[in-house]
């Protein structure tokens, strides 16, 4: 055999031999892989590195980047940043960000509350109307998640609007919710129609009143006058809002 022939025999014998240990290498894979499972090439654990997204370390175990969760994060965040951060009015952040009902967000600060809510927003809140959100369950309660930052003066009325009523603070009257079928009413009350005069602000929280036919009824005082739902007719009785009768 010449020394040609030797030297072409010797190069094939060590890419046969190259080419035996990738298949070995491949075959090992497969046999490790799951079947329909996209290997995860290049993902970094949040947790085990605290440089990349810092906004949502803190965020529950089970909420990972990307949900719905962390974009109500950065909703807050926003309004947080738009309100002066912890310079501004609502100071300092006293926890951390929180899962809401039904896929909303939250977080409290020195001085309130920002609450995200799908597909309506991020909304602040603080003061008596805060803490009477508090009282009633937040979102999880009979008003659901604000739909507006509170307006009008902060100094002798607020109107905080809900998915489903309404807090309003009055320096003199407190801060007090309507909702449910009472809210219904006094939202026809504020049309100012000439048989159904507006009933005004909220003296009272919703609260029992006397039985009719044997049944519950719920009441609440206005500064002109008093609507009252009877749950045997399922109607809300006017009594004397802008001055007319019952």
């Amino acid at each position: 055999m010449t020394r040609h022939s030797k030297r072409t025999n010797s190069k094939f014998a060590r890419l046969s031999l190259t080419l035996a240990l990738l298949l070995t290498v491949c075959e090992s894979a497969l046999a490790q892989a799951k079947p329909g499972v996209t290997p995860n090439w290049g993902t970094t654990d949040i947790q085990s590195n605290p440089q990349v997204q810092p906004s949502f370390r803190k965020s529950s175990p089970e909420v990972k980047p990307g949900t719905q969760f962390n974009t109500g994060v950065a909703a807050i965040e926003a309004k947080y940043k738009l309100m002066g951060g912890p310079g501004g009015f609502m100071g300092a952040p006293k926890g951390d960000f929180k899962p809401a009902a039904n896929g909303g967000t939250s977080r409290m600060y020195q001085h309130g509350l920002i609450i995200w809510g799908p597909s309506l927003g991020a909304f602040q809140l603080f003061g008596a109307s805060l803490a009477k959100y508090a009282a009633l369950g937040f979102e999880k309660g009979p008003l659901g998640y604000p739909t507006y930052d509170p307006v009008g003066d902060m100094k002798t009325e607020l109107t905080s609007q809900f998915q489903k009523g309404v807090i309003i603070w009055n320096i003199n009257a407190g801060a007090h919710a309507i909702y449910g079928p009472i809210y219904a009413a006094w939202l026809k009350s504020k049309q100012h129609f000439k048989d159904f005069p507006d009933c005004g602000i909220p003296l009272t929280d919703e609260a029992d009143g006397p039985l009719v036919q044997g049944q519950r009824t719920r009441q609440q005082k206005f500064n002109n006058g008093t609507l009252t739902w009877e749950s045997a007719t399922n109607t809300v009785i006017v009594n004397r809002c802008g001055g007319g009768g019952k």
